[in-house]
């Protein structure tokens, strides 16, 4: 079975709207490459979403990623990647930072941040 480029860049019926959101504007290749070669413009809406706040927000977020967040300021946002005591990966996301002590965490990664904080011990709410 020989597949082309243009067999690659469609995707699989389906694959797009079981909470996987919309259909990409162009297709994923371009997407993945946007952030690389110019700018990636998203909805993210659809992903679940998990608030953080609290003094500790910071501190349990730096303990379960591998992302530094020493430039961090308010009103940014980045990908942040969650390990376990291990180093694997769990899951990752999209942290948006909207206060001292509030944070926002769009994907499944929010589900890992709580089970940390339940087992934790930080001065936070999920």
């Amino acid at each position: 079975m020989s597949q082309t480029i243009d067999d690659l860049r469609a995707p699989l019926p389906g694959y797009y709207n079981v909470r996987f959101g919309e259909p990409e504007y162009t297709d994923w290749l371009d997407e993945s490459m946007s952030w690389k070669t110019t700018c990636y413009i998203g909805d993210w809406s659809f992903l679940w979403q998990r608030w953080l706040r609290g003094p500790d927000a910071l501190r349990l977020l730096s303990d379960i990623s591998v992302n530094s967040f020493e430039k961090f300021d308010i009103g940014q946002s980045k990908h942040a990647i969650h390990c376990n005591e291990d180093g694997k990966i769990v899951h990752e996301g999209i942290l948006s930072r909207f206060g001292e002590e509030e944070f926002l965490m769009h994907g499944r990664g929010g589900f890992w941040a709580d089970y940390n904080l339940r087992k934790g011990n930080y001065n936070a709410t999920s």
